[in-house]
């Protein structure tokens, strides 16, 4: 995330430092946005891969708790 957050800075400070819309900072600000991108993309696919792919629900359990809840009406 602070990797990300520094590209974003990067492109902010690009583009506040770029005069008469001569855009001399574009390539600063492209390769910062693709940056940015490959990293999140990457975050995006680990999170997927190790966490949401791997969920599942507990029946037991739910059942247990759900049991305890109908019990107390």
């Amino acid at each position: 995330m602070f990797h990300v957050v520094g590209c974003d800075t990067t492109v902010m400070l690009a583009t506040q430092a770029g005069q008469l819309e001569l855009n001399v900072m574009m390539p600063i600000i492209a390769h910062s946005l693709f940056e940015a991108m490959q990293v999140t993309i990457g975050a995006v696919r680990a999170f997927t891969l190790r966490t949401v792919q791997s969920l599942g629900a507990n029946r037991e359990k739910a059942s247990g708790w759900l049991s305890k809840k109908c019990h107390r009406w």
